[in-house]
């Protein structure tokens, strides 16, 4: 019965978390930091939970304290604590390193035309023709491959 508490809890934490990610305009199309963040962060919690030897709500908790329930829990949120000190901590170096070395972002061309056309022979979308104006001057335009040329690649 934990797994199935578990798991609509989990479904329920991820979208309420998808949807907060969005209302305060985080950019996260792959919803990385509501699966991995919130949802991993309720993984640790059910397990302090759930966990069929020392598990608060599943064994038997006759004879024992309230604080022994407490010290399973404060374990569990002290894991937390210490996986995202990990992950900023380790993430902003790496970030860090690479906006240091310039190589953190793509180009704003890049960008313009999409990481596919700009790294592969191929696009999910036409090309686009940029108008050049102060917000996108005429030299951001990146010429077409020989392939679009050609008409050789079919558009999605």
């Amino acid at each position: 019965h934990g797994a199935i508490i578990i798991g609509c809890v989990g479904g329920v934490l991820f979208c309420g978390s998808s949807a907060l990610m969005k209302r305060v305009k985080i950019d996260d199309p792959l919803d990385a930091v509501a699966v991995h963040g919130f949802c991993g962060a309720w993984g640790v919690i059910a397990t302090g939970l759930f966990d069929f030897n020392e598990g608060v709500l599943m064994r038997d908790m006759e004879g024992e304290s309230e604080r022994s329930a407490g010290k399973v829990i404060g374990t569990q949120l002290l894991g937390i604590v210490c996986i995202v000190g990990w992950t900023a901590a380790t993430s902003g170096v790496t970030f860090g390193a690479l906006r240091l070395a310039g190589i953190l972002r793509i180009s704003e061309a890049q960008e313009l035309q999409g990481i596919d056309g700009s790294e592969r022979a191929y696009s999910m979308s036409p090309p686009k023709k940029l108008e050049s104006s102060p917000q996108s001057p005429s030299h951001l335009e990146l010429p077409m491959t020989e392939e679009q040329e050609a008409g050789r690649i079919d558009w999605v």
